[in-house]
């Protein structure tokens, strides 16, 4: 019993009371601060999660529109290379078509050179014969007779030209 009056037993005591008497408020109090901060921290990689999965739906959803665009330009791109190759084909046909047209034209401006130049020959061999028959009958024959049978003759050679 000599313990119960030392002073270092009952300062021992007194802590050992006041660590028991301190540690369930205290035990309350961390546990409360860590459970609060265990839930924060939880809070916060719920958080994180839902929004790496929005990241990854917003870039799936941005990802399957660039593959519709490409899809679609894809698409304008073949299209518009059938078009091209359809409007050449037709421009090629119409300048078929154009050449041929005025090959036609030429060959009948040509056609109908032709035929004047051959009237116009004519004329001259009519008119070159008329003169060369009226000079030959006209020396050769007497002049009343002459005149009747050329006369005669000028009118047979006006029907068989005109």
């Amino acid at each position: 019993m000599e313990n119960l009056q030392d002073p270092v037993f009952w300062v021992a005591v007194a802590f050992f009371a006041l660590v028991i008497l301190a540690w369930r408020p205290m035990a309350k109090f961390l546990s409360t601060s860590l459970d609060g901060r265990a839930q924060k921290i939880s809070d916060e990689l719920a958080q994180a999660v839902r929004l790496r999965e929005e990241a990854q739906a917003t870039l799936q959803a941005y990802q399957q529109k660039q593959q519709e665009i490409a899809a679609e330009a894809k698409t304008i791109l073949e299209n518009a290379l059938a078009e091209s190759a359809r409007m050449q084909e037709e421009a090629s046909k119409q300048l078929e078509k154009a050449i041929e047209t005025r090959l036609s034209l030429a060959n009948e401006r040509i056609a109908q050179e032709e035929n004047k130049a051959i009237k116009q020959v004519q004329l001259q061999i009519i008119e070159l014969a008329t003169t060369a028959a009226r000079t030959v009958l006209t020396s050769s024959m007497q002049e009343q007779a002459n005149d009747n049978l050329l006369n005669a003759a000028l009118a047979d050679i006006g029907k068989i030209a005109g």
